[in-house]
């Protein structure tokens, strides 16, 4: 057993419509589908199938085509953040399936791609989504032939991790790093939330120095200044970790990664961190409780546009202030969970300008403005 096949259905206009309720599109829908691949897993007693997140986030029916059978998939849930999308089955049992034992978490050079042996070819960090969201692992692979996305990838025949898209004669793969921290939460408690730090900071000469803490309170109901970060504050140390040139080394993979991302790939919501600070020539331990990014109000995105939408290489952004918000809430509007995440929970508290990135397609007016109210 390798992998097997999706299929996700969409509607462009109910795509519109979910993020603009008042937009109403007078032409057809155009409906349009588009094939992945995925892997079959058992979770307790339930079974799924694990594939990438972009491809199903905007579906309204997806499908495991499985022994010529179509078979229903219902989204259980979806990561913006590392791009993954558990989807369970329904009405039937697999006879053969996956567990998070099957992964290979340790980074092998020697691996099995749709049968080819090939090898890994670069480790990278990066942005996957949005500024507020910690930098993402990847790896990246030399691939000639097409590859769809969420096939898996094997070392051993344990899973390394699986293809999140394809550029050229590069296949960039989530790993299996990536993807326990996803699943193991999920079997924790039915459910995934990113966590980590969400100050702004600057490495200077090797330092890891906090220079806006965005004055979020990490021990909720908790006086600030008792465990939080302040201005200026120097991170020496993650749970006895040394913190070298902004970066802490996982064993478990063996490289040094961003404190971010340390975090993100290696803690929960809810769970404690003791860290060692220089703070006015002092050291200094704290002890931060780790919060989902979902019960942080306010992180604001600097800008210096006073505009209302503004298209920036072919995308459009569109200002989300206090009146589209109370739109949003008056009528229970159900959004992109990213939109949601990130920019209507987080606005109520803050008066900085929000911008959000909506549709290529999807064209703005003053018009559209002036049907909420907003001048």
């Amino acid at each position: 057993m390798t992998n097997v096949h999706i299929i996700s259905n969409y509607d462009t206009n109910l795509f519109k419509e979910r993020l603009f309720p008042w937009y109403k599109s007078s032409d057809e829908s155009i409906k349009t589908s588009s094939k992945s691949n995925g892997i079959i897993f058992k979770i307790n007693n339930d079974y799924f199938v694990l594939t990438t997140g972009f491809q199903i986030r905007d579906s309204i029916t997806n499908y495991l085509l499985l022994d010529d059978k179509m078979i229903k998939l219902n989204i259980h849930s979806i990561s913006n953040e590392f791009n993954l999308a558990l989807l369970k089955i329904i009405d039937y049992l697999p006879t053969k399936y996956y567990t998070i034992q099957d992964f290979e978490i340790k980074l092998n050079k020697n691996v099995i791609i749709n049968g080819t042996r090939n090898k890994l070819n670069q480790i990278v960090i990066d942005k996957l989504i949005n500024v507020h969201i910690p930098h993402n692992l990847f790896t990246i692979y030399k691939f000639n032939s097409d590859v769809k996305v969420g096939t898996p990838i094997f070392h051993s025949k344990k899973i390394q991790g699986i293809v999140s898209e394809q550029k050229d004669n590069k296949l960039i793969a989530i790993p299996s790093k990536v993807i326990c921290r996803y699943l193991s939460e999920i079997m924790l408690d039915n459910k995934f939330e990113i966590c980590s730090l969400y100050f702004e900071h600057n490495i200077v000469n090797g330092e890891y120095i906090v220079v806006d803490t965005r004055k979020i309170n990490y021990n909720i109901g908790a006086i600030y200044d008792r465990n939080n970060f302040f201005k200026y504050d120097i991170i020496l140390d993650v749970d006895g970790n040394p913190l070298i040139n902004g970066k802490v080394n996982d064993p478990s993979i063996e490289l040094d990664l961003p404190l971010k991302t340390y975090i993100m790939l290696n803690y929960y919501p809810g769970g404690v961190i003791n860290f060692l600070v220089k703070r006015n020539e002092r050291t200094k331990n704290i002890i931060v409780n780790l919060r989902s990014i979902n019960t942080i109000l306010s992180i604001p995105y600097k800008n210096t546009i006073d505009t209302k939408y503004r298209k920036v290489n072919g995308i459009i952004y569109v200002e989300l202030d206090e009146n589209i918000i109370r739109y949003y809430f008056k009528n229970k509007v159900k959004i992109d969970k990213i939109m949601d995440l990130f920019l209507t929970a987080n606005i109520r508290n803050n008066r900085k300008i929000y911008y959000a990135a909506i549709n290529d397609e999807l064209q703005i007016s003053n018009n559209l403005f002036s049907k909420i109210n907003i001048k």
